[in-house]
């Protein structure tokens, strides 16, 4: 399998891929470049095809479209393949490109049109439909099946699927988590792919605010400037923006959510609405039964005011005295009647400019955005004084970082290569996806995606995850990006044994954060199984020892410590020299799952230890920074057989549970943390089971202490020394004031008075007075007030009184009397005071 980005790759302009693969060559998608600097540039490199077979088109804007005839002049015979609607629309503005190409002509004769109107119908006859998720064999592609799947971009918008004996490769194309009001957004789809093509166009960004939200922005700021008998102009895209603006202020003027004005629509704009409305039955369903039920047109009405501009004459006359809006394209203002409706509107203050999506650089309409109100800005050749509103809204249609990072969650690829996209959002988007092979490839840089991607670094400074450059110096293993030599051996799967010459050979170059993928290729080289990635990617997880354990987007990645990390890891982990043969102690595994077994020996390495582990077969080798505590309990090994200690175990660890009620490391906390000294596993012992404490007891002690980290941490001894208040409640994600609180009320018996705020915050009374049942949750603690019993918030809690209400043998009713009495009380002594 070989893919070439003909254009497309690391910029937003002039999609088009070429795919080699079963021994045929694919060209997904052949767009043009939309503001190029260079006009040279308009198109992607379809000149270095030699030989095609096969076009296929995702959607039908101009930068995945545009140079279809181009690519049909130079392999006449080749098909194409699209949906239906993709079809109309690429006759509609492969057409009106022709038009404007000619006008450009008339204008400056110099100019050479890209290509004629006997050039796009000849490209028109070649297309063939394909149909929405359905699997095709094209013809001639025995082995080569194609899915079209539903994209949520705009009308005809698909993802392709191309299943071949080589592997599955998907082409997102431009997709939509979001649905929209016209198409819905992208379904489940319908199978897990080897390699996926993915846009990046919002790799380096998030949609801050909702679709629904910024709709509703957007119909606000039009009212409101209708209002103020100002008019507006948003240009919009041709093909689903316009198509979106006119249905969101259709609907909130259909419920009286902003005032009624005349929707004017022009340009392009006008002939799509009209292919949107003639296949109704592939737009969203609530516009299906919309059109249903109302037998009302979808767009243009009159009665709702929303009017085509059908000519010169009434261009000229619109914006009138009445304030109305114009829908028109282009949207980046660079085309179409939209630059001539902003001269008009630009020079009143009154009146407003709103854009709604993607600003190239260099088009007029980013230019617009960056002005400040007064400045000179230059229309079509006009120079003008900017008096008017500009702003602009996210009415996207492409998936953000999130979202793209979820899809390739759920289908897991082995290789992901990223287009469409600037610099910053493809590397950006890549430092999210480090779990993966990930490709960020240049224009016509050719690339196996089954091979190991190139290996780029973080810069952990930056608030999102940002590539900076590859160091000089590489792993000899590698050259020119490919693995010219495995690091570990083919025949032996990666053991804990093996992840000491792993770090040693990492040492040889500058130290970096690794991927997975990355790891298991220079481990294993191309080719690896599951088996072997999941066992080396446990191993990882669990040492503490080698790699330091970094989480970048919800995933890990891996750093080799320098010598000098690594020594002082040593140093602080618990010592084990003392330990004897025969104890039964508590490891991680690694899973990091607590795990019960009989130490036997330390290796002569000093690095390992000898254990029989419950649940695992045969005599382990474990690292030492897997043990975790000695329960002080010793057996003979040599008694008996391995499997007989193996049940052993078992069985005491099922006997341990009855215990695990009576401890935990947040109860020894809550009795400790006030005096944060080093105690002793056999100190806390003492406080929870006595001065004598049976195997069971010790073992649910060990446990329940090392669950987690959050109470406790250990020194070289072993000693479990409370964390600061400060420390945990940042942990638990409480404030100091409310785990205080916690802390003091679990000191408490149930029968204690205490003053609290009133459970209602409307009430008038400063305090109240109420009985402490005893009984504390994660949602605050159980009292009994004078209207019955409630359930208090920490925060509500003020002090305890020298007051104590035994609550044996007593009703609610009694406990209630007693504590009028009691506040009484208190409120006499005070105004006495």
């Amino acid at each position: 399998m070989k893919f070439i980005a003909l254009g497309g790759a690391r910029e937003v302009g002039g999609s088009s891929s070429l795919l080699t693969i079963s021994g045929k060559n694919i060209l997904i998608d052949c767009g043009i470049r939309m503001n190029p600097e260079d006009k040279k540039d308009t198109i992607p490199n379809i000149n270095s095809i030699d030989k095609l077979d096969l076009i296929l088109l995702t959607h039908a804007h101009m930068d995945h479209s545009g140079a279809l005839p181009l690519i049909h002049l130079k392999f006449p015979d080749i098909p194409i393949y699209c949906t239906n609607p993709t079809h109309r629309l690429i006759e509609l503005l492969l057409s009106d490109a022709v038009k404007i190409m000619e006008m450009e002509k008339l204008k400056n004769e110099s100019e050479t049109p890209l290509y004629d109107k006997n050039l796009v119908e000849k490209t028109l006859d070649k297309i063939h439909i394909a149909p929405f998720s359905e699997w095709i064999n094209p013809g001639g592609f025995e082995n080569i099946k194609i899915y079209f799947h539903p994209a949520g971009h705009i009308l005809g918008a698909s993802s392709i699927f191309i299943d071949t004996p080589e592997g599955m490769i998907m082409f997102s194309g431009d997709i939509s988590v979001t649905n929209q009001i016209t198409v819905q957004g992208i379904p489940t789809c319908p199978c897990k792919p080897d390699v996926i093509v993915m846009e990046a166009t919002y790799g380096d960004r998030v949609h801050v605010k909702k679709r629904k939200e910024e709709e509703r922005n957007l119909a606000q700021a039009v009212g409101e400037v209708i209002s103020q008998k100002g008019s507006v102009l948003i240009p919009a895209f041709a093909v689903g923006r316009s198509q979106e603006v006119i249905l969101i202020l259709k609907n909130y003027q259909k419920n009286n959510l902003i005032p009624r004005f005349p929707i004017y629509v022009d340009g392009m704009v006008r002939s799509v609405c009209d292919i949107y409305e003639s296949m109704v039955f592939l737009l969203a369903p609530q516009l299906q039964r919309y059109v249903k039920n109302s037998r009302r047109p979808l767009f243009f009405d009159s009665e709702e005011g929303i009017l085509k501009v059908t000519g010169k004459k009434m261009r000229d006359l619109i914006p009138g005295e009445k304030p109305c809006c114009i829908i028109s394209s282009s949207g980046m203002l660079s085309g179409g009647p939209s630059p001539m409706y902003a001269k008009k509107l630009i020079k009143k203050e009154e009146n407003a400019i709103l854009l709604t999506g993607y600003q190239d650089e260099e088009s007029p309409g980013r230019k617009l955005l960056n002005l400040n109100q007064g400045d000179l800005i230059e229309i079509e050749g006009e120079k003008i004084i900017a008096k008017s509103r500009v702003a602009q809204y996210n009415l996207s249609a492409h998936a953000d970082s999130n979202q793209i990072n979820q899809i390739i969650s759920y289908l897991n690829p082995r290789s992901v290569i990223l287009v469409h996209g600037n610099n910053s959002s493809i590397d950006c988007l890549a430092g999210q996806l480090r779990k993966y092979n990930v490709w960020r490839p240049s224009n016509n840089e050719e690339i196996n995606p089954f091979s190991m991607a190139p290996l780029f670094f973080y810069d952990n400074k930056q608030s999102s995850p940002q590539i900076i450059p590859e160091p000089s110096i590489s792993p000899e293993v590698i050259q020119k990006n490919i693995l010219q030599k495995p690091m570990g051996n083919k025949e032996k799967i990666f053991s804990i044994e093996d992840i000491d010459y792993l770090w040693r050979e990492l040492q040889k170059f500058p130290l970096r954060e690794y991927s997975v993928p990355e790891l298991i290729r220079l481990w294993y080289g191309e080719d690896f199984s599951r088996e072997e990635k999941k066992n080396l990617e446990q191993i990882l997880f669990s040492d503490n020892l080698y790699f330091q354990k970094i989480r970048v987007a919800k995933k890990w990645v891996y750093r080799p410590r320098s010598p000098e990390e690594l020594e002082k890891v040593k140093e602080e982990r618990i010592d084990m020299n003392n330990l004897k043969p025969g104890s039964i102690i508590l490891i991680r595994d690694e899973e990091q799952k607590l795990m019960l077994g009989i130490f036997l020996n330390l290796d002569d390495s000093d690095e390992y230890y000898n254990a029989i582990i419950k649940g695992k077969k045969g005599i382990k080798k474990c690292l030492r920074k897997s043990f975790v505590q000695d329960t002080g309990h010793l057996i003979n090994p040599e008694e008996e057989d391995e499997s007989y200690w193996k049940i052993y175990l078992r069985n005491i660890e099922k006997e341990s549970y009855q215990y695990h009620k009576i401890i935990s490391g947040g109860e020894a906390w809550k009795l400790l943390y006030k005096i944060p000294q080093p105690y002793s596993f056999e100190d806390i012992l003492k406080i929870f089971f006595g001065t004598s404490s049976s195997l069971e007891q010790k073992l649910a002690a060990a446990v329940r202490l090392n669950t987690n980290d959050i109470f406790f941490h250990r020194n070289r001894k072993g000693d479990y020394i409370p964390r600061g208040i400060d420390e945990v409640s940042k942990k638990l994600n409480k404030t100091p004031e409310r785990l205080e609180k916690e802390m003091e009320l679990n000191t408490l018996p149930a029968g204690t008075v205490l003053k609290v705020k009133p459970f209602d915050d409307l009430s008038k009374e400063d305090y109240d007075i109420v009985m402490f049942t005893g009984n504390i949750s994660a949602k605050g603690f159980d009292c009994i007030t004078s209207q019955g019993k409630k359930n208090f918030w920490f925060s509500k809690y003020i002090d305890s009184i020298e007051k104590f209400i035994s609550p044996e043998n007593k009703s609610e009713e009694e406990i209630i009397l007693e504590l009028l009495e009691i506040k009484s009380i208190i409120n006499r002594l005070g105004n006495m005071t």
